[in-house]
């Protein structure tokens, strides 16, 4: 009996230090997408390419794109880094293109913190970039994203009804073929190297 006592005594201390997950705990450690808002750009190849159902000039909710996960490019036209980075991103985009998936969506946007429409399709034009950027003159978005720095990038995945954030990286990289390699992994994908 004694024995009996010391040791629910000792179950008792662990689970004091040692607590058993509880499901709220797992929920709240998922980062969920903020709801934010773009313009439906007036590049038609754009709408198709994000799988937008709204005419140009009317507002979309990054959730209302069409993938299974969204790379999110948060830049500046000013940023040194970013333009030195901007030739790899172009890489990324065209080995994204090429990567068959027909279960598997993906989609990259960049997001021009800090930056005007003009500065916007100065930096698109100058880097030849083909995905959709969007400006945030204000950085609203930048913030709201919680932004660390540019370039950055940031990966959400669908997640029932919602998006959710598996995925944030600061700075360059240097290798794009690597660079999606993990963030496919991250994101749970398996066999990614299916090529047309």
């Amino acid at each position: 009996m004694k024995n009996t006592t010391i040791l629910a005594l000792i179950i008792s201390i662990l689970s004091f230090f040692f607590p058993a997950p509880s499901n709220a705990e797992t929920s709240s450690d998922v980062e969920v997408l903020p709801e934010i808002t773009l313009t439906v750009p007036d590049n038609k190849g754009y709408i198709q390419y994000l799988g937008l159902k709204g005419e140009p000039g009317t507002s979309f909710s990054l959730n209302d794109i069409d993938a299974d996960i969204l790379l999110i490019e948060l830049f500046s036209m000013y940023c040194p880094y970013c333009q030195n980075v901007a030739p790899t991103v172009n890489e990324l985009y065209e080995k994204i293109e090429q990567t068959k998936r027909p279960d598997l969506k993906l989609v990259i946007i960049g997001i021009g913190a800090n930056n005007t429409d003009l500065e916007v399709d100065i930096f698109r034009q100058g880097f030849d970039i083909a995905f959709p950027l969007f400006s945030d003159s204000d950085m609203s978005i930048y913030n709201t994203l919680a932004g660390a720095g540019t370039p950055g990038f940031i990966g959400c995945r669908k997640d029932g009804e919602k998006s959710v954030i598996f995925f944030r990286e600061s700075g360059g990289f240097t290798d794009h073929s690597q660079f999606l390699a993990d963030l496919l992994h991250r994101a749970g994908v398996k066999e990614v190297d299916r090529v047309r």
